[in-house]
């Protein structure tokens, strides 16, 4: 009876398969886990800056773990070619994925077994026998232990430049570098700066080298990984101190603001993955695509786009709950808060006899991500229509005229330069060489002379120019 009542509910109010099925395929892009700081300028006690703490590895552990249970059902016997992995280039998102691996498929589905239970194929070339056969032994009382193969799949990563799925940074796309630049001194930065101006005096004042938001954000972000790390406070700035909240405050609201950038900036950001969304989700609902489990290890900055596009946490409501909790009174946005270390979007497919749906869950709790849709669930239909209304009508060819005119062209101008240089360099060799063999270099000299002004010597002058996009409106581009 629990059951009948359970579908009836559920397919009527929101139109999801039986409570009991599990999802088709999931896609989860987290955060990386808790890291030390990005700078040393105001503690010089961490050995490794920008690398995840032990925490950090013990919270993707830990969601990982979470996560295994939750979709038992679906990795129960997944293989590997069933699983996809990416990061970012930086460490700590690669470390992040692994250990989240490692939790999925610790002691779960395809443990370990031992091809033979003797020691003999336990051995490895190791001078120390006494050593080998006494770790032997413990593993073949705990064959557990021993990872499986799922536990060490290889990632998909890119360099800074290339990052085409996670990230949309100022590096790899000049529009979205430009449309930052604007904003780091606009008035919006110069409100938040003076609304801090007395606690970046008060900083100052006990000698800690702040004078500016910037600079107030970095030391924000100092603080706030010694209190992840439980590291004592920095002189008299208590952990609970008003100095601590507002220093952490500009951290997080600096990163908002500046990264998320424009909403145009937003659509930029969204659109490699929202389309690599659409591409797995329809490729499984034709039955092509053998991917189950995919797991994206990227940054905050990965994750304030799509949080801005599910409104959920933004510049505006993130500014008014802190000036509200200041003044002691309830959040006017409660769910409006900035992605904790381990945070977590987790995209569930359906198939739901050829009805496809998907349903997302941020840090576990489903979220509305079609604007049309009655409920949580969006249909893979209504997914893949949205697109252009989410990303201002990008397409493929559209964000390549964006994002990556500059970077083409300035690899493309390092190209023609570095072949014009080899030419330089095998014409002179090739003079010398003929010179050399005929005995006679005046005469080759004037039949393979490299100037630009032959009768000077001059060198000759290689002039390179870079165009750049011209955008007026950081909302409203012209791409034709």
């Amino acid at each position: 009876m629990f059951k009948i009542t359970c579908i009836l509910i559920f397919s009527l109010l929101l139109g999801l398969v039986p409570c009991n099925e599990s999802p088709d395929m999931i896609v989860v892009l987290s955060r990386h886990g808790a890291r030390e700081p990005l700078i040393l300028d105001y503690d010089n006690s961490w050995e490794n800056p920008t690398f995840l703490m032990d925490v950090g590895i013990e919270q993707h552990f830990t969601l990982g773990t979470v996560l295994g249970r939750k979709y038992a059902k679906l990795i129960e016997n997944i293989n590997p070619n069933q699983i996809y992995l990416q990061s970012t280039y930086a460490s700590r998102t690669h470390e992040s994925v692994s250990a989240e691996l490692l939790g999925m498929f610790y002691d779960r589905s395809h443990k370990h077994q031992l091809a033979n239970q003797g020691k003999k194929d336990l051995k490895i070339p190791y001078a120390d026998e006494e050593l080998v056969n006494q770790v032997v032994d413990e593993l073949l009382e705990n064959p557990e232990t021993i990872p499986n193969r799922l536990q060490f799949l290889p990632q998909t990563t890119h360099t800074v430049y290339d990052e085409d799925l996670l990230n949309v940074t100022p590096v790899n796309c000049k529009y979205v570098e430009k449309s930052q630049a604007k904003r780091f001194g606009d008035e919006i930065n110069q409100a938040i700066e003076t609304y801090l101006q007395d606690t970046i005096q008060k900083v100052k004042n006990l000698g800690y080298a702040v004078k500016d938001l910037f600079e107030l954000m970095r030391f924000g972000d100092t603080l706030s990984s010694r209190f992840i790390d439980s590291k004592p406070p920095l002189k008299d700035i208590p952990y609970e101190s008003k100095l601590y909240k507002d220093a952490v405050f500009a951290f997080q609201w600096w990163n908002i603001y500046n990264v998320m950038g424009s909403d145009f900036d937003r659509s930029l950001k969204v659109f490699p993955l929202y389309s690599r969304l659409i591409k797995w989700f329809s490729d499984k609902a034709e039955g092509v695509e053998p991917i189950k489990l995919v797991l994206l290890g990227g940054h905050e900055s990965t994750m304030f786009p799509f949080l801005s596009l599910y409104n959920i946490t933004n510049q505006t409501c993130f500014a008014e709950n802190y000036k509200s909790e200041e003044a002691g009174k309830p959040l006017p946005f409660p769910d409006c808060q900035f992605p904790e270390m381990a945070s977590q979007f987790v995209y569930e497919f359906y198939k739901n006899s050829g009805k496809p749906f998907i349903r997302m869950l941020y840090n576990g709790k489903p979220v509305k991500i079609c604007r049309d849709s009655q409920g949580v669930d969006c249909t893979l239909d209504q997914f893949i229509k949205e697109l252009p209304q989410v990303t201002h009508d990008l397409n493929p060819k559209k964000f390549a005229q964006v994002c990556t005119p500059d970077l083409v062209q300035s690899r493309s101008g390092l190209l023609i330069f570095s072949m014009i240089l080899l030419g330089i360099i095998l014409g002179l060799t090739m003079y010398h060489f003929l010179a050399k063999r005929v005995g006679n270099s005046h005469q080759y000299a004037k039949q393979i002379n490299i100037s630009a002004e032959p009768e000077s010597g001059k060198p000759i002058q290689v002039q390179m120019s870079e165009k750049n996009p011209s955008h007026t409106n950081d909302n409203i581009v012209d791409f034709e």
